[in-house]
């Protein structure tokens, strides 16, 4: 009676209340003349439990837990929630390994694992991560699924794990094109430029006209050392986007590689004008083309300006190139 009293109270959220009723219930189960059923009285300490994990009193719901799976170690739930109570208490460690305890019984739960994923991603289990979104992914083949796999796969640096499992999306999910500028960037981080702009190349077939990959095209091309062709696709993005502040960077980097120092100092002194979001490296550069014009002081003078702005390559040039030091 006491315990069914306490669950109705509990659904109706009204938790002081329900913790009188499971207190009695615990009270009466425990005592000599009672039923003494460990299982019974396992439910009991579950359900004052979920009432303190309600009431965010975690140190009280961990204990109740605790007892709840001493008396009956298959209570599966009482895993799932000691995780929350530890989680919430910052025990993480604990806390994977009891959600990680209940998947084991039940792998298709979906909150589970969002929640392992959570877990997992603040102590860098980024291996646990991936597998879980990926997981979810296969379950829903929805797109925010899949962004959420991928965005796992990029904080843990999850490379060959991200290409093997998209290559099974692209080649069940047709309509996940855009997955190949993801790969593209993959590529474009680790430094494989040539296959970053296959990728693209391959992309293009179905969208030709996608900004951010014709920028990491572009990107691709600067690190390449092929020049020509990043300045007619940086040329060509500026068209569309005359005021983007990071591309004059962009470009004036470009001309700065060609040797086109005036050319470089113009457009790196755009960008700068723009106000753009990689100053320090704006002014490290401007630096360099106004140092091969001929123009020392106002190149130490830029190159003070990054230094100041937290470039630590500005460092060398002003120690080499300028009386002052930083």
């Amino acid at each position: 009676m006491a315990m069914q009293e306490g669950q109705q109270r509990y659904e109706r959220k009204q938790y002081d209340q329900a913790l009188v009723s499971f207190n009695r219930a615990i009270s009466l189960q425990s005592e000599p003349s009672g039923a003494k059923q460990s299982p019974q009285l396992a439910l009991s300490y579950y359900a004052r439990g979920l009432c303190y994990l309600s009431l965010k009193q975690y140190g009280s719901s961990t204990v109740d837990f605790n007892k709840a799976i001493y008396l009956d170690t298959g209570l599966n739930e009482a895993y799932y929630n000691r995780s929350l109570s530890y989680y919430a208490s910052k025990n993480y460690h604990f806390a994977l390994a009891d959600v990680s305890r209940y998947i084991l019984h039940q792998p298709s739960d979906t909150a589970a694992r969002r929640l392992r994923i959570a877990m997992a991603q603040q102590l860098s289990e980024y291996e646990i991560a991936e597998s879980d979104a990926w997981y979810l992914f296969r379950q829903s083949g929805t797109e925010q699924e899949l962004r959420n796999w991928i965005q796992c796969c990029m904080m843990g640096e999850r490379w060959s794990s991200f290409q093997a499992c998209s290559d099974t999306a692209l080649l069940e999910y047709a309509q996940f094109q855009w997955l190949r500028v993801e790969r593209a960037w993959v590529f474009h981080l680790q430094g494989l430029y040539e296959r970053s702009n296959a990728e693209l190349n391959m992309y293009a077939l179905a969208a030709d006209s996608d900004w951010k990959a014709l920028h990491l095209k572009a990107d691709n091309y600067t690190f390449l050392g092929e020049f020509a062709k990043a300045r007619e696709l940086y040329e060509s993005l500026l068209e569309q986007k005359p005021h983007d502040a990071n591309l004059w960077v962009d470009l004036g980097t470009v001309s700065l590689q060609e040797k086109d120092y005036s050319r470089a100092e113009r457009e790196l002194t755009k960008s700068i004008s723009m106000q753009t979001d990689l100053l320090a490296f704006a002014y490290l550069s401007r630096g360099m083309a106004r140092y091969e014009l001929g123009k020392g002081p106002d190149a130490c003078q830029d190159w003070n300006r990054s230094h100041m702005l937290g470039e630590s390559a500005a460092a060398e040039y002003l120690r080499t190139r300028c009386q002052s030091k930083p």
